[in-house]
């Protein structure tokens, strides 16, 4: 199942699935129980600095003087992970962010 997903993701498949016109109706829908966990974080650093946060990421601008005594703390990336979890009793989605910061 996972060489499938991949080859969805790969080929704009998702997207072109999620655009289509659907019906709703109503259905008693049975899953097994499993997890989904890509095998990678992904690194948002450069989508950030597109949206304009620069200052958090250069030791001489970054001002996190509320949280450490160090005045060239700044974060030298910034990743983010997701697990989705079906279980017997309910839905998990879990996102897991991660800080990594410089004390050069």
């Amino acid at each position: 199942m996972p060489d499938v997903l991949d080859s969805m993701y790969k080929h704009g498949g998702v997207s072109s699935i999620l655009s289509t016109s659907f019906q709703n109706t109503k259905m008693r829908l049975y899953l097994p129980k499993f997890r989904l966990r890509e095998g990678y974080a992904i690194k948002l650093k450069d989508h950030l600095r597109k949206l304009g946060i620069n200052d958090a990421f250069c030791p001489l601008s970054a001002d996190f003087s509320n949280v450490s005594d160090s005045d060239r703390m700044c974060i030298s990336d910034v990743m983010h992970k997701a697990v989705f979890e079906v279980s017997q009793l309910d839905t998990c989605r879990k996102h897991i962010f991660g800080n990594c910061f410089d004390l050069s």
